[in-house]
């Protein structure tokens, strides 16, 4: 091996062979780089050190302290292992070298590399970069939990999976397909999460989790918020693994939980996955911490490739007692590619006690199915008034098939409180017939004594499309008003529409009375295949079928 200084500054040689050149080059070359301490700070030099020739790199003692630029050459058949906690690197960069493991006590920026297998990377500070990244085998990354990771090179080439064992904002970016194993951005103890950013020109493949969710809070400390997660490729699979940007419950006396955050999927090429995808709210602690608010998922597909998830929540953190139920969260999944399919498991955007239901809005170009839909608002804690419930839109251009959709209020707690609204549901498609299970837009009750409103029932409208359209029921309808008490109003029934030749799998009830007592009725309008227009088309029991039950009348 041989050593070449810069002869420009004092170098010192110490004992056991370390090396001190006060800013002064170092270039090393040999077959087997065993190094000791190397030390090029201080000075007016740069201070860099280079290391090459074919043959693994490693350290015996002592730490490498590089005031400049670090350069490694190893060769693509050998390994460089600098592992020594107290290593302090600038900017390294490895022009090529196999399995590479690089440790630093402060931020790294790591420069143009390749590595032939793995990459690890540890260090106490952000890790950023200054050039594109080659890895052929897995990337690991770990900064601490309050440093930034930042590999967002467009020239970035990830083949193994990425993983992020601990690290505040993360950022990563892949010219090509991507490979995502854990990912992990919670706070620390009492520390809101940190953002997760995933960019990549080919498909996304999730081999482990990403949780992006608030930190623990400990003894009279509120809930902590979750960063966000926004991943973006031609292509995104998600297999069973799990998105979670959720808040943490508050801790104490009257502590606020945590805000769940955004969670937002973009493809151009199909989206699928059975894992939960989860934004809530954490909540309030007793006696009367407020929720958290819940987070946002927008998930969207463009040009080809289907959408089919699994369960997607955004509720509310539950408040305890007087404690402000959290803000409303939306799920939107949008399938714009053309004749594609959208498939989407339980959509879960409810109110926490206290809180109010948020929206779901489903679009596809295809057909759409759905599991369970549930925007219902949150109960109602003790002297509380009831919680509205959120909107339900759903349009397919092919088949529309949902499931049981909950989209109702809640029933006031305590003297004088009133009953919160149902939402509204509107289910159509543009050229396919539509299927649905039970819908319930129905109002909440006024609490037991005093005086309060029943809750307004939403409305239920439904439209198939296509030639011959047909709108299949296979349970019930229900749109019926809230109870009042004492001198309040009852609530009013919401209207019910099949635009369309309406059939049915099963006995079933559409309900849209008022609420008692004096509430009005819903509208209960059935309309025929040949005519969507005003004229309403009347519906009789025939042999061997189920029956219709309509049920419209003050109570």
């Amino acid at each position: 091996m041989s050593t070449n200084l810069n002869a420009g500054v004092a170098t010192t040689f110490g004992a056991a062979g370390s090396l001190t050149t006060r800013g002064g080059d170092v270039a090393i070359t040999g077959t087997t780089k065993a190094l000791r301490a190397i030390n090029t700070s201080g000075g007016t030099g740069n201070g860099n050190l280079n290391i090459s020739g074919a043959g693994a790199i490693t350290q015996t003692s002592g730490a490498l302290v590089i005031k400049g630029a670090t350069t490694l050459a190893a060769g693509s058949g050998n390994d460089i292992t600098l592992s020594t906690a107290t290593n302090d690197f600038s900017t390294l960069a490895v022009t090529s070298g196999r399995n590479v493991t690089i440790r630093d006590a402060n931020a790294l920026v790591l420069g143009a590399s390749s590595a032939s297998g793995n990459l690890a990377v540890t260090t106490a500070g952000a890790i950023t970069q200054s050039g594109g990244l080659t890895v052929a085998g897995t990337t690991a990354v770990t900064a601490g939990a309050a440093n930034d990771v930042t590999l967002n090179n467009s020239g970035n080439d990830f083949t193994g999976a990425v993983s992020v064992a601990s690290g505040r904002n993360v950022a990563i970016t892949d010219a090509n397909d991507l490979v995502l194993g854990a990912i992990t951005t919670t706070g620390a103890s009492n520390a809101n999460g940190g953002n997760v950013t995933v960019m990549a020109g080919g498909v996304v493949t999730l081999a482990g989790n990403i949780t992006s969710s608030g930190g623990a809070s400990t003894a009279t400390n509120p809930g902590r918020n979750a960063g966000a997660v926004s991943i973006t490729g031609a292509g995104i699979t998600l297999g069973t693994r799990t998105i979670t940007a959720s808040g943490t419950p508050g801790v104490g006396t009257s502590q606020t939980g945590g805000n769940g955050n955004s969670i937002t999927l973009t493809s151009s090429n199909g989206i699928t996955g059975t894992g939960l995808i989860s934004a809530n709210g954490g909540a309030g602690s007793a006696t009367a911490g407020a929720g958290g608010n819940a987070g946002n998922i927008a998930i969207t597909n463009n040009t080809a490739g289907v959408i089919s998830t699994g369960a997607l929540t955004a509720s509310t953190g539950a408040a305890l007692l007087a404690g402000a139920g959290g803000m409303v969260g939306t799920i939107s999944v949008t399938n714009n590619a053309a004749g594609q399919d959208t498939t989407v498991g339980a959509l879960t955007a409810t109110g926490g006690a206290n809180g109010e239901g948020g929206s779901v809005n489903l679009n596809s170009a295809g057909a759409l199915t759905t599991s369970t839909i549930s925007t219902a608002g949150g109960a109602a804690a003790v002297n509380t008034a009831g919680r509205k419930a959120g909107n339900v839109t759903a349009n397919a251009a092919g088949l529309l098939t949902a499931g049981t959709i909950t989209a109702s209020g809640t029933a006031g707690n305590g003297l004088n409180q009133g009953g919160g609204a149902g939402g509204v549901v509107n289910l159509a498609s543009s050229s396919g017939n539509l299927t649905l299970a039970a819908v319930n837009t129905s109002g909440g009750n006024a609490g037991a004594t005093g005086a309060a409103a029943g809750g307004n029932a939403g409305t239920i409208t439904l439209d198939a499309g296509g030639t011959t359209p047909v709108i299949t029921l296979g349970s019930n309808l229900s749109a019926v008003g809230g109870n009042r008490v004492g001198a309040g109003v009852a609530g009013s029934g919401g209207q019910v529409w099949a635009k369309d030749a309406t059939t049915q799998t099963a006995n079933f009830t559409v309900n849209t009375a008022g609420g008692a007592t004096g509430g009005t009725g819903g509208n209960i309008r059935l309309d025929g295949a040949a005519n969507e227009d005003a004229t309403a088309r009347t519906y009789m029991d025939a042999p061997g079928m189920p029956s219709f039950q309509f049920m419209t009348a003050q109570r």
